[in-house]
């Protein structure tokens, strides 16, 4: 029985290896160096995939693609699969292409002669591949360019990037196009220009680009329809890889910038020029940091100290511009400050250290420091001046007058006159009896007047509270800084901004809602909520003036 099992599985294992079939053909043989070739390997009832990674010796596999197809005859069913391989010969001579397993099965090894260059003859296409420099430190900027020349039988094509494992590629501005000569024929030009970034320490392989086209057939007919129907043949070109040694990072920053020069600058708003700094007012500070040979990225986040003022920071914002030295990295970071007490403010000098390349050590981009000078709000009322000592009060004798010197102080010398007979005595009672006739005639002008300009400042402010408290309801953050300063204005106050009028209140709820209110302005975009500004304002009387109390003691009419 041992027998018989082993015998059958025998005869299984026979008769799938007889009907899995596995072939490979390649499109052409013999290719000159630089071309490319395809090939096919086709797969008949067997399961699996090729293994390319036996063509890595010889070849650099470009591309793939897989097609399958069923055929019926005479009542059986055929099946095979194809796979399309475009492989690209390193060398010149004769190269083999080894047996390929697929499953089970392999192919059989194909013989391939890769002919040398002709520097002479006619080349309808060929690639010139150059990297600059070629020994570079971790991260630092290398240069690549890439020049296709091209016959005028050459109708399409694709031209495919460098290639760097490890490494980031980026190619600078737009296709150059030109027409030249070389060795007596035209050809078309094109130049591409890359920038590539290591990111490892070691001996990498920068691949070349690869052109696969299609060109007029040598021998084809284009009458009938204008040429329609033309018949067209592949063309390929390629060049040599080129290995590149990239140095270890060297110790000594938490930030590694490998670059050509690094500069940081700052401006005020759209000027190089200090702007006057008041109480309450914004004024947006940018500090640029540029980086020659790096790109935008690649730059760190800078950590800015405005001790001492309020600084509402925004994102960093990127640019990486292309020149013909490679590329420029810019980072602005844009910061609104509201100063909040007049003074004199220091700005702290801010430096960044970064890798000399050409140098090899290590410098530092300095922004020296920088002195503000805040003054007060506009129009804020003048600090009061320290009170002098009262003068001595002068005196006036009756019997005795003489001669007064005059005395300089800061107020008004009283003048005590001493008690005696004669016509001072009735010249004072005169002079305060009018006195009072002037008083009683003032008061009973103020009793007669109505308090219409109290009570319409009231309903103005009123009016200006309303549509302030609207716009808090809708979340409309600009409708309410608007409202608030159209509010701040009727009530007589100096600034306008959340920040200085939140200064200005007692109210805790309602400096916390005004604080949040400036925040939203001028830091980083997002949704606000004014709810909580619409509860301190509907709870609070601010700014309403208060109303004249009656002073006979009367109960009011209408409580």
């Amino acid at each position: 029985m041992k027998i018989f099992v082993q015998t059958l599985l025998l005869m299984l294992v026979t008769f799938g290896a007889a009907r899995a079939e596995v072939t490979a053909t390649l499109d052409r043989n013999p290719v000159t160096q630089g071309e490319t070739v395809t090939l096919t390997i086709r797969v008949v009832d067997e399961k699996g995939e090729p293994d390319l990674g036996v063509l890595s010796a010889d070849f650099r596999v470009l591309g793939q693609n897989t097609s399958s197809q069923v055929q019926y005859s005479n009542g059986s069913v055929s099946k095979w699969k194809d796979w399309n391989v475009q492989l690209l010969p390193k060398r010149s001579g004769r190269l083999t292409i080894p047996a390929i397993p697929v499953g089970q099965a392999r192919t059989q090894p194909i013989s391939l002669m890769v002919n040398e260059q002709s520097q002479r003859g006619p080349r309808e296409a060929w690639i010139e591949f150059e990297v600059d420099p070629q020994t570079v430190w971790q991260g630092q900027q290398i240069l690549v360019d890439v020049a296709l020349y091209y016959a005028s039988s050459v109708r399409s094509g694709e031209l495919s990037a460098p290639e760097l494992n490890n490494g980031i590629i980026e190619q600078i501005g737009d296709d150059q196009t030109e027409q030249t000569v070389k060795n007596g024929v035209r050809y078309n030009r094109l130049v591409r220009r890359y920038v590539v970034f290591p990111e490892r320490a070691g001996d990498f392989v920068i691949r070349a680009p690869v052109f696969s086209g299609q060109a007029d057939s040598a021998q084809q007919s284009n009458r009938g329809f204008g040429g329609l129907f033309r018949s067209t043949r592949h063309v390929s070109a390629a060049a040599d890889d080129i290995t590149v040694n990239v140095k270890s990072v060297v110790p000594g920053s938490d930030f590694w910038l490998p670059a050509q020069d690094v500069m940081l600058t700052a401006r005020w708003g759209d000027s190089d020029a200090q702007p006057v700094f008041r109480v309450g007012e914004p004024v947006t500070r940018v500090v640029t940091l540029t980086a020659y040979g790096l790109l935008a990225t690649q730059l760190p986040d800078l950590e800015l100290d405005y001790s001492g003022l309020r600084a509402y920071p925004e994102a960093a914002e990127q640019d990486t511009r292309g020149t013909r030295q490679g590329v420029v990295g810019i980072r602005h970071y844009r910061t609104a400050i509201i100063p909040q007490a007049a003074g004199q403010y220091r700005l702290p000098p801010q430096q960044v250290k970064w890798w000399d390349v050409s140098r090899g050590e290590w410098a530092t981009a300095e922004l020296p420091a920088e002195t503000i000078e805040v003054l007060p709000a506009e129009g804020a009322a003048p600090i009061a001046p320290v009170a002098a000592e009262p003068c001595e009060p002068v005196v006036i004798s009756e019997s005795a007058p003489q001669e007064i010197e005059p005395l300089q102080c800061d107020e008004a010398v009283p003048v005590i006159v001493e008690a005696g007979t004669g016509w001072w005595k009735w010249l004072a009672f005169s002079l305060g009896g009018l006195w009072l006739l002037t008083c009683l005639l003032w008061w009973l002008s103020v009793r007669k007047k109505p308090a219409k300009p109290v009570v319409q400042q009231r309903v103005n402010l009123a009016a200006a509270k309303n549509k302030l408290v609207d716009a808090c309801k809708r979340n409309d953050r600009d409708g309410a800084i608007s409202a608030l300063a159209t509010l701040a204005r009727d009530a007589g106050f100096a600034a306008a901004a959340p920040a200085a009028l939140a200064a200005k209140v007692t109210d805790p709820a309602l400096k916390a809602a005004l604080t949040e209110l400036d925040a939203a302005k001028y830091g980083q975009a997002g949704n606000w909520d004014g709810s909580q500004l619409s509860t301190a304002l509907q709870a609070s009387a601010w700014p309403m003036p208060e109303t004249q109390k009656a002073v006979n003691g009367l109960p009011e009419l209408y409580p």
